[in-house]
């Protein structure tokens, strides 16, 4: 059961294994990674003709997480989510509490590791409704942590997946293209504090850590 993401109730989520599990033998004795890897393996297989040069394929979107796209389940309908609530941090499996407990204990406030934060409303809470948004608390020392921490631990993710899908396909096809999706979390946009994007892991982020971590020059438009 903690391959799920989970909310702070305890909920899981089974759309997709939570990024956190990337790197654990929990699937008879294979990480998530390796299973992935031997499913793009596949792919290339089954496609071969097609991602020759000039054929029809020129281009692969790997699926990062829920829907394909490179996020966390911060809103699924499943468990009650509706158009326009905030949605909940997805940090609660026992590998995630363990990651952020061990971030916390190096940035020295150790206290900061038990969990997300306390105030951040429920799924279908309005901005207003949760005081980590509303009064600014996502932008003091505490959020700035939380959401680092949240933010890095899914562009890692993404970094990983690309690089399986580096080993998979790019020696048998090196022309081919390879991208990722991310969300339109547009709802609430227009608060400072975009708790809706928040919740899905667009957090705030130097643009030199995301380089860094994606190993891709970002540039502004």
């Amino acid at each position: 059961p903690d391959l799920w993401y989970t909310d702070r109730g305890g909920n899981r989520n089974r759309e997709c294994i939570s990024l956190f599990a990337d790197e654990q033998s929990s699937i008879l004795g294979r990480t998530p990674l390796q299973c992935y890897e031997d499913f793009m393996r596949s792919f290339g297989d089954a496609f071969e003709r097609d991602l020759q040069r000039g054929g029809a394929i020129s281009e692969v979107l790997v699926g990062c997480g829920p829907c394909g796209e490179l996020r966390y389940p911060s809103y699924p309908e499943a468990l009650g989510w509706r158009f326009p609530g905030v949605g909940e941090f997805q940090c609660y499996d026992k590998r995630a509490l363990a990651s952020l407990a061990e971030a916390a204990e190096e940035f020295g406030q150790p206290e900061w590791g038990l969990g997300g934060p306390d105030d951040a409303g429920w799924y279908n809470a309005k901005p207003h409704e949760a005081s980590f948004f509303a009064y600014g608390r996502w932008n003091q020392e505490y959020g700035r942590f939380f959401l680092g921490w949240y933010g890095h631990q899914l562009l890692a993710h993404g970094e990983r997946l690309m690089g399986v899908a580096d080993r998979a396909l790019r020696s048998r096809f090196p022309h081919v293209m390879f991208g990722m999706k991310c969300a339109g979390v547009h709802w609430w946009h227009g608060l400072e504090s975009r708790p809706a994007a928040l919740t899905a892991g667009y957090c705030p982020l130097p643009l030199s850590r995301a380089s860094e971590l994606l190993g891709v020059e970002i540039r502004m438009a």
